[in-house]
């Protein structure tokens, strides 16, 4: 299943530095916004949002892992977790 962990590895620490990188440019080209209600059950702001879609995107990505990688590549998570967060981020 995993017969080379240090590539996976290598993978995890590069979307590590990537969603941080984003957080850091969205913190400071977005800045504050005004929470407002959407399809989630609470008030959420942009950086809520986003957050919450990080959170969906990295749990999916576990589950892909364990479940559906060996029929799809995990290539196809990827996907699926950009389409999810930008409907969370947009409309949420």
């Amino acid at each position: 299943m995993l017969q080379n962990v240090s590539t996976v590895a290598r993978y995890a620490v590069y979307a590590g530095i990537g969603a941080m990188g984003l957080i850091v440019v969205l913190a400071v080209f977005v800045g504050e916004t005004v929470p407002r209600r959407g399809f989630l059950p609470w008030p959420t702001s942009w950086g809520d949002r986003f957050f919450v879609s990080l959170l969906i995107f990295f749990m999916l990505a576990l589950v892909w892992m364990r479940f559906i990688e060996p029929f799809i590549p995990i290539y196809g998570v990827v996907v699926a977790g950009l389409a999810i967060g930008a409907v969370i981020v947009k409309w949420g």
